[in-house]
């Protein structure tokens, strides 16, 4: 196969991907301050962990978020605001169907000897999946576990933490519930 075959399917497969209509748009309000090349880190592991299940993350800051369609939208808080729930690195309102939090200096917090800590873009991914699922359920295992341990943080560096198999399903019913409202 030549190079030029080889591309000229990669970009078929990236345009069949985009045209199937299952994307989500996130509007980021990054009130922390988190540094660019962290946040950037953090969008891309949340953006191939919902890849991964045929799901693609379209990222934008708030200030032109206005466009967007049924958009998640995220806050980047640096301190707990006072009704964040004890202990928590985020939160989510699943019935609400949009806005969640991340309790930045707590997710600072989560240890990583590891150049780039790859724990924001867990944290991202596990509650968007929770504003997709519109349900307030976690798994056993995988991102959408409660409480994670220090297996998971090491699956985490590897790439390797993944959805259980039910969350890849109700990540899609939901979605398909969102897109049914576009």
């Amino acid at each position: 196969m030549t190079a030029g075959a080889t591309v000229l399917m990669l970009a078929a497969g990236i345009s069949a991907f985009a045209g199937n209509g299952k994307y989500v748009s996130i509007c980021l309000d990054n009130s922390a301050d988190v540094h660019p090349s962290n946040m950037i880190f953090a969008e891309r592991k949340a953006s191939a962990i919902f890849y991964g299940i045929g799901v693609q993350l379209r990222w934008d800051v708030s200030a032109s978020c206005s466009a967007s369609s049924d958009p998640v939208r995220i806050t980047i808080a640096d301190l707990a605001p006072r009704d964040a729930p004890p202990g928590a690195t985020a939160y989510a309102y699943p019935y609400e169907r949009g806005h969640l939090v991340v309790i930045y200096d707590r997710v600072r917090r989560l240890e990583c000897h590891c150049i780039q800590n790859p724990a924001l873009g867990y944290v991202l991914a596990h509650e968007i999946a929770h504003i997709l699922e519109g349900i307030n359920r976690h798994s056993e295992s995988g991102v959408l576990k409660a409480h994670w341990e220090r297996a998971d943080y090491e699956a985490m560096l590897n790439a390797s933490l993944r959805f259980a198999p039910e969350d890849i399903s109700l990540i899609h019913l939901g979605l398909n519930n969102m897109l049914a409202r576009r």
